[in-house]
């Protein structure tokens, strides 16, 4: 590969490293995922992935830059990103700065906006070369989730990249808090106010876990799971917040009318994390309130925060949406 990034393979049975992991994941995985780590020259921090290929015997689509939540990891997204290279998506999934193995203990939550972009660029970057050293068709997409689901869209707007971006996915993103989750005023403006001094100070957001999930067996996984606990720094948390208001904004929007890259906006109609009106609001502005198939939220009843970790009914149909749309996308190509 080239100079500006190193890739060292990793034994995920390596008990040093993966010894949280002997937490029983309530999925078993029909693919096997290659575990890496990447160090890029422009950056001092070395990141934890997981790689998804496609099985011999499929035939490669596309291939998916994921982009986790808060305080999210890789092993949580292994049924989903099983299931999507089994149908031909390849996937690279990294542990964010600030989360995961990337940033174990004490380095957990230290990050901002200013690195939140600029990590998903370099990832952009390696992933376009990947497919063009393996002359694989250029169909790079953003798939994320929540905290990530609001920055792979605020990507279609602000991001140095887009050009090597087909489209996005993105599940429950972070656009609006829902009341039940968002700070109270005084929080906010205390925060905002004190990230003008110091943006390291840690904060445990107290996040409902019952609001993640209504499947019991992924939602005892991740309370289980100490990486999973919902604590960031002040300015982490300020950042990941006013970016997803700003989605709502004129320059923003005006940004994304500008192109017409796919987006599909996926929501659990009873998430209490992220307000479901806020995707909405955003497809309605992009789109002027004109129906367009390619660019379209798509709800879910009796759903929760996190679709890919939801009961089988619902895992299931935001697994047909997401390849439906993706499908369609690359007819058109």
């Amino acid at each position: 590969m080239s100079q500006k990034y190193v890739v060292t393979d990793i034994d995920p049975k390596s008990t040093s490293v993966y010894e949280f992991d002997k937490l029983s994941y309530p999925y078993k995985a029909k693919n096997s995922p290659l575990h890496r780590k990447i160090k890029f020259s422009n950056s001092e921090v070395e990141f934890y992935t997981v790689f998804w290929p496609i099985p011999k015997d499929v035939k490669f689509k596309a291939r998916f830059l994921v982009v986790h939540g808060f305080c999210e990891r890789a092993k949580v997204y292994d049924r989903l990103l099983d299931q999507l290279s089994c149908n031909g998506y390849e996937c690279l999934f990294f542990d964010q700065r600030g989360a995961g193995l990337t940033s174990p203990g004490k380095l957990k939550g230290l990050t901002n906006d200013h690195y939140s972009y600029k990590d998903l660029d370099n990832f952009i970057d390696y992933s376009y070369d990947q497919l063009l050293e393996e002359k694989k068709p250029l169909n790079l997409y953003l798939l994320g989730h929540s905290m990530g689901g609001g920055l792979v869209l605020s990507y279609l707007a602000f991001g140095k990249h887009l050009d090597k971006v087909k489209g996005v996915v993105s599940a429950a993103p972070l656009i609006l808090l829902h009341p039940k989750s968002k700070p109270s005023l005084i929080i906010e403006k205390m925060v905002t106010f004190v990230c003008w001094f110091k943006t390291d100070i840690k904060f445990n957001t107290n996040l409902a876990a019952e609001f993640v999930s209504s499947n019991q067996d992924y939602l005892d996984f991740c309370i289980a799971d100490s990486m999973e606990d919902p604590v960031g720094t002040i300015g982490q948390l300020k950042d990941m917040i006013f970016r997803g208001r700003d989605l709502l904004e004129n320059n923003a929007i005006s940004k994304i009318k500008n192109h017409d890259k796919p987006i599909l906006i996926l929501f659990g109609e009873d998430d209490k994390i992220n307000l479901m009106d806020g995707g909405i609001q955003f497809i309605d502005k992009i789109n002027d309130k004109i129906p367009n198939e390619n660019r379209k939220i798509v709800t879910f009843p009796n759903a929760r925060h996190n679709l890919f970790l939801e009961t089988d009914d619902i895992f299931s149909a935001t697994l047909n949406q997401i390849l439906q749309f993706m499908d369609k996308q690359l007819d058109s190509l």
